[in-house]
């Protein structure tokens, strides 16, 4: 019950948000619009003028377009966490955080799950433009797009807890979540299988990978959830999710001891 409490405050201070700085919310879409267009032209150049042609970033067009839907989460998940910690350490709000009964973990988890409804609206607006734009329309089943998403967003989220944990010693990590968006983003727009094998085995263990792959099965080749193939996945997916997401906030914890025992939580 508190959580949830401490969820409707972070919920209403996320919709205040995005309500009092419009340009910032429609800047983000066009900026993501025309980054995915550059994408969608330098395919087709190199493909060929059919938008089903195979081009280098992706097996077709509409995988391209469902890799980065779901890239657009990984930097939600990279860079909220990095950057909040440093913003609330800049402005000088961070001990603020610490000070709740709640305890900063709670406050995080919190306000990822409160910006998650702002963010699925942008990329709902995102998602309608690129259809439109490249007349590739998907379509996605509810209760399967909802699961995959939502899985993959917790491994994500758990990997945002280490850079978190690291924002609060080295306070200023922006090029590192810089080089991971770059990482990601070549994750999402590349199936696995094309990987060389030594790259595959790497990339698996990426909590972004095994989402993207679920989430092809489902849109693209209209698998269904009960097929045993797709349990398989699903289970490997749950599982590499909640391996990350504990791991995130374990490592976040040893991190925030650390900084505590060197008093710089109350320093930037």
């Amino acid at each position: 019950m508190n959580f949830l409490l401490l969820f409707k405050a972070e919920l209403k201070r996320s919709l205040l948000m995005m309500k009092r700085y419009p340009i910032e919310t429609v800047t983000s879409v066009v900026v993501l619009y025309m980054f995915f267009m550059i994408f969608f032209l330098a395919g087709k150049m190199v493909g060929g003028t059919s938008p089903s042609s195979p081009i280098v970033l992706g097996k077709t067009m509409g995988g391209l377009i469902l890799g980065y839907v779901m890239w657009f989460f990984a930097i939600i998940a990279i860079t909220e966490m990095s950057w909040g910690i440093s913003q609330e350490a800049q402005a000088g709000t961070l001990e603020q955080v610490y000070m709740t009964s709640f305890g900063p973990v709670a406050v995080f988890l919190a306000r990822f799950l409160a910006d998650l409804l702002p963010n699925l609206i942008i990329i709902t607006i995102l998602l309608f433009l690129l259809m439109v734009s490249t007349g590739i329309y998907l379509s996605f089943p509810l209760f399967s797009t909802l699961l995959v998403v939502g899985l993959t967003i917790l491994g994500l989220y758990g990997f945002g807890f280490i850079l978190g944990g690291m924002a609060l010693i080295f306070k200023r990590i922006g090029q590192v979540a810089q080089v991971l968006q770059f990482v990601f983003l070549f994750l999402a727009m590349t199936p696995v299988e094309k990987l060389p094998s030594s790259i595959q085995i790497f990339a698996q263990t990426l909590p972004l990978t095994q989402g993207v792959k679920v989430m092809r099965l489902v849109i693209l080749e209209h698998r269904a959830l009960s097929q045993l193939q797709m349990l398989k996945e699903i289970a490997i997916l749950i599982i590499n999710s909640f391996g990350y997401l504990v791991l995130g906030i374990l490592v976040y914890l040893w991190m925030d001891r650390i900084a505590r025992n060197k008093g710089l939580l109350s320093h930037y």
